[in-house]
């Protein structure tokens, strides 16, 4: 594959990942719904508690956490919002109310992370005989 095509999955995941950190860094820091998210994630998807994690230090580092809130909560207006739905379900609820966009930026993240590490593993290099300078 050429170069231009792994630059383009390196800054897909990279655009990818930094949509994800925000998004569920901003439901990670969301009082009510954030504490049951993170302790029901690490059970239901590690994918989401990973999110979560790193998002919710992201946000809280960068000082960015009313604005990854507001972000959240326009994405996830009714499930914030739902509080007779159980707790055990919390996690299939939001990555159920994501858009198609979202759910490709949620899978497609790890995904063409990986991909991109195995593509720059394996991209052509150059051959040095002895003697020549690079």
């Amino acid at each position: 594959m050429g170069k231009y095509v792994r630059m383009l999955f390196w800054l897909l995941s990279g655009y990818f990942l930094a949509y994800d950190l925000y998004l569920w860094g901003g439901l990670a820091v969301t009082p009510v719904v954030g504490k049951q998210l993170r302790e029901r994630a690490s059970l239901d998807s590690p994918i989401a508690a990973t999110y979560l994690f790193l998002g919710g230090q992201a946000v809280d580092a960068l000082g960015k956490s009313a604005q990854a809130m507001d972000f959240a909560a326009r994405r996830f207006a009714s499930q914030i919002a739902d509080d007779t739905s159980t707790p055990l379900t919390i996690v299939p609820r939001f990555l159920s109310a994501q858009s198609a966009a979202g759910a490709l930026a949620y899978y497609g993240a790890p995904f063409l992370l990986v991909l991109s590490l195995v593509l720059h593993a394996r991209r052509p290099k150059r051959i040095r005989s002895f003697g020549q300078k690079g």
